[in-house]
């Protein structure tokens, strides 16, 4: 117990932590204790199967394992507020990521697997940028400063791509006209240790990027790029999103969402209740934050309400959980009100060797919801 007591403090909320706690907490005769840390299980995953273990027998009859229990059926219910606003038509692409311009109301749309860049418009597909065009690489972020009229790239050499060359390596920027097609700019990092994920514009629209192999955030301008913030105490890096002041979200797939703001960063609090693991996607408006948690079961799109000054979420709301058309968000867009979102990105589709099993794979949706009144 004193041992995984030490390690939960290092990697709080570790499921597998988690588990031996609470089966060490039952074995002792602690039934409160065991009864918080399976609540807590529940809340990141809900398997029903380790509720019959028979290291909960000494509670099984308690108030204690009755209430954590409806914790696990309560996140197994499932939920769909969202709606299909299209289709892509080709189950091959593997979208990652999604970006809208408001001037031409057209979708940009970045490929994992075909390194391209398509767009959608009016019910019709189309290329911007042909595979590995430009030395393009696994598209991996994308975002429109629609008032410079430019459209930034984040890509990275990954073993899912297609075209792959000797020599490939790190991630690379580009900044394209987004109504001509022409290239600004590139930069390029060959660091095997530099994956830029997720992109995101601040004011000014300069980009945001976290690297997702070492806690670090990146940022670029049309000279160069280069590391911004490291945070050494964190684990994996994901989504970003901006508040209105110019402050800072992220998410860390292990630990949760931060902000970072006047020099200084933040872990949000929230009630045990609501897990803030697995998150990818994460975007902000109107002080809430929509989660696209894919490192979790059930899988599910999640709305964070925070508190005025942005520190501490409030409540949870779910927007789709647990339903056939959710199987691996990934990342989505704002277009006015409504928040659009990839909810099928096929990773699961590839075998160890990065072989696609296209045969298999489904057309990806892009499916629209709006936040949900408080």
């Amino acid at each position: 117990l004193q041992a995984f007591d030490q390690f939960d403090q290092v990697r709080n909320n570790y499921p597998p932590v988690n588990a031996y706690l609470y089966m060490i907490y039952s074995r002792t005769g602690n039934p409160k204790s065991s009864g918080e840390y399976l609540v807590k299980t529940g809340i990141i995953k809900a398997d029903t199967s380790l509720l019959s273990r028979d290291d909960f027998d000494a509670i099984r009859n308690t108030q204690v394992f009755r209430d954590a229990r409806k914790v696990f059926m309560d996140m197994l219910d499932s939920l769909q507020r969202s709606e299909l606003a299209f289709k892509l038509n080709d189950p091959g692409i593997h979208p990652e990521s999604i970006a809208f311009d408001p001037v031409n109301s057209r979708f940009y749309i970045g490929s994992i697997r075909n390194r391209q860049i398509l767009v959608y418009e009016s019910g019709l597909i189309y290329e911007f940028k042909g595979p590995a065009q430009d030395r393009l690489m696994a598209i991996t972020g994308l975002a429109v400063d629609s008032d410079a009229r430019v459209l930034w790239v984040a890509s990275a050499s990954m073993k899912q791509m297609k075209y792959k060359e000797d020599g490939e390596a790190g991630s690379v920027v580009h900044a394209y006209d987004i109504d001509s097609g022409d290239l600004l700019f590139v930069h390029r990092i060959s660091d095997e240790d530099v994956l830029l994920g997720d992109l995101v514009l601040d004011k000014n629209g300069l980009p945001y990027m976290t690297n997702s192999l070492s806690p670090e955030i990146y940022r670029a301008n049309a000279d160069s790029l280069w590391q911004w913030k490291e945070f050494p105490e964190l684990i994996n890096l994901q989504g970003l999103a901006m508040d209105e002041e110019g402050g800072l979200f992220f998410s860390d797939y292990i630990l949760g969402i931060f902000h970072y703001s006047n020099g200084e960063v933040d872990r949000l609090s929230h009630d045990p209740l609501i897990s803030t693991k697995g998150i990818d996607g994460l975007y902000y408006r109107n002080g809430n934050l929509i989660a696209l948690q894919n490192g979790v079961f059930p899988m599910r799109v999640s709305q964070f309400t925070l508190d005025k000054n942005l520190r501490k979420i409030n409540k949870v709301s779910y927007l789709d959980k647990n339903n056939h058309d959710l199987n691996e968000p990934v990342q989505g867009t704002w277009v006015g009100d409504w928040f659009y979102f990839i909810s099928n990105s096929p990773w699961r589709y590839y075998e160890q060797d990065a072989t696609f099993r296209l045969d298999e794979a489904p057309l990806t949706q892009i499916r629209r919801v709006n936040l949900i009144a408080n």
